[in-house]
């Protein structure tokens, strides 16, 4: 599915091969590939940053922040291929008792901060509540659509009531499109929804069988969303 990338028309373009890479016109910047095409890299990706990731305000910067490193590498794997960008992995420690030590990485890139913006309508800033899963995701293959799923359950999701797996969110809406993405790909599950009392806030989940992963794992076995799937495994079969 083509990519409707009118915000490069202020950018640098220039064609080899098959593929686009883009630039800054003004100011120090090296150039990067630009996906004209919905896959399943980028999907899986675009999934990723609705889960775990925040297009900073003040800056065209994403930054995705996990407690499992390893995960974080196969992301940054992953942005290497589809961009053609080197991103470095910092530490962030918590300082409050009992907390994990987090990884994050930033991407600094004017062009791939629009594409998710201006592409995919991932908002800017707190996300939380508002967040949703692009319509060009809903009306994609459902090879991209359960390479998203992974993306939004390699980083949200986890183990759920007793030996399920799920996610929760504090979107209603973003809840719902991966319900209806599930049914879509004869995935099994139900919905369930709570207040979190002591901040009278209100989240939305879904859970299924572990078994139930069966579509995602003979989608998404090999290449970069294979390390990634990877990783998701280990994390649902240590809770």
């Amino acid at each position: 599915m083509g990519l409707n990338l009118e915000f490069l028309n202020r950018m640098e373009k220039v064609r080899r091969g098959e593929h686009i890479y883009v630039r800054a016109k003004y100011g120090p910047s090296n150039p990067i590939k630009m996906p004209t095409r919905l896959n399943k890299d980028l999907a899986c990706l675009v999934g990723i940053i609705i889960g775990d990731g925040t297009l900073r305000k003040d800056k065209q910067r994403i930054v995705i922040e996990l407690t499992d490193r390893k995960l974080l590498e196969s992301v940054n794997k992953l942005i290497k291929k589809t961009f053609e960008k080197d991103v470095k992995i910092h530490e962030r420690k918590d300082r409050r008792p009992n907390r994990k030590l987090k990884y994050y990485l930033s991407i600094n890139n004017a062009a791939i901060y629009d594409l998710m913006n201006l592409t995919f309508k991932i908002p800017k800033g707190k996300k939380s509540e508002i967040v949703t899963t692009p319509d060009i995701i809903m009306n994609s293959s459902k090879k991209i659509k359960k390479s998203y799923i992974l993306g939004i359950m390699a980083t949200d999701g986890g183990k759920r009531w007793w030996k399920n797996v799920g996610f929760s969110s504090s979107s209603k809406g973003l809840r719902d499109t991966v319900s209806n993405l599930l049914r879509e790909i004869n995935v099994e599950h139900k919905l369930d929804e709570w207040t979190y009392k002591r901040y009278k806030k209100q989240y939305y989940g879904l859970y299924f069988k572990r078994e139930n992963l069966a579509p995602l794992k003979r989608e998404c076995r090999s290449g970069q969303t294979g390390w990634i799937l990877k990783s998701f495994m280990k994390k649902i079969q240590k809770a």
